[in-house]
């Protein structure tokens, strides 16, 4: 499809359509996890070491190794999805999946088409420090649409005129102008 970026790409199937998006890039996140990161390695090898060496290793030493783990693979998992992450939307008769893919794990979300009303692009506010937007790599995509009770949003590394193309595509591969309203 003409008028995305170079990293997004649309793959015609069999039975629908797949697109894969970016995530958002976002220069302060990426480098302040990277930073993190450095700082958190340098926790976790010195608690590991002293308790390895037999310094006493009391229960709220233990508790902090395993609160600092997640905390780091958490962290890790943000890196990794602003870095090599990606959206995966598929349209297949009667379904539209997103799946948010890091480690080739993630499981696609499912939307029944008929179920789908309101796609739209989503506005985006543009002050990052005073906003609802969330600096993770998927959130507050660029695409949104009303599925039952709840608002679904993909595309979060589109710009607005890219969405509008996915949107003009989505429709003219089944997603009909009635699930638009």
């Amino acid at each position: 499809m003409r008028g995305l970026r170079p990293r997004s790409s649309v793959e015609e199937l069999a039975d629908g359509v797949r697109y894969t998006f970016p995530p958002r890039k976002s220069t302060f996140p990426t480098v302040f996890l990277t930073i993190w990161l450095v700082g958190w390695t340098a926790g976790e090898i010195s608690t590991i070491w002293r308790m390895w060496n037999g310094e006493s290793a009391g229960i709220h030493m233990k508790l902090w190794l395993v609160a600092w783990t997640i905390g780091g693979i958490g962290a890790m998992y943000q890196l990794l999805a602003f870095v090599a992450g990606k959206e995966i939307v598929t349209i297949s008769p009667g379904t539209l999946s997103i799946q948010r893919d890091i480690s080739g794990w993630e499981r696609p979300r499912s939307y029944a088409v008929t179920e789908i009303r309101n796609l739209r692009v989503a506005r985006q506010e543009e002050d990052f420090f005073w906003s609802s937007n969330r600096p993770g790599p998927f959130q507050n995509g660029t695409i949104a649409f009303n599925y039952k009770a709840n608002t679904i949003s993909f595309g979060a590394g589109l710009d607005p005129k890219e969405a509008r193309l996915v949107i003009d595509d989505l429709a003219r591969h089944g997603i009909s102008s009635a699930a638009m309203t």
